[in-house]
């Protein structure tokens, strides 16, 4: 990850990473703040990891949480997967 993303955004990656691993669920995940992706209909969300990286989540559920509207409660989300980190500018 350092190599490909730096000293600081690898040490980011690795931190925000394990806690992700660590949590029961993303609502367990300390400070995790998310945005859903509107192109994706809230199938992807994205969470800023600093130092210009975005990691791009999506839910690894057959069936989803949802929430009474249908979109994804992605608090309960206890499976993910990453589809892909970002650079939001050098």
């Amino acid at each position: 990850m350092d190599e490909q993303y730096g000293a600081e955004g690898g040490e980011l990656l690795r931190r925000v990473l394990a806690d992700m691993r660590a949590a029961g669920c993303l609502g367990d995940v300390p400070l995790l703040a998310l945005s859903v992706v509107p192109a994706r209909l809230g199938g992807e969300v994205k969470y800023d990891v600093g130092v210009g990286l975005t990691l791009v989540l999506k839910a690894n559920h057959q069936k989803p949480p949802k929430l009474r509207g249908g979109g994804i409660d992605w608090p309960l989300v206890d499976r993910i997967l990453i589809e892909r980190i970002e650079r939001t500018h050098d």
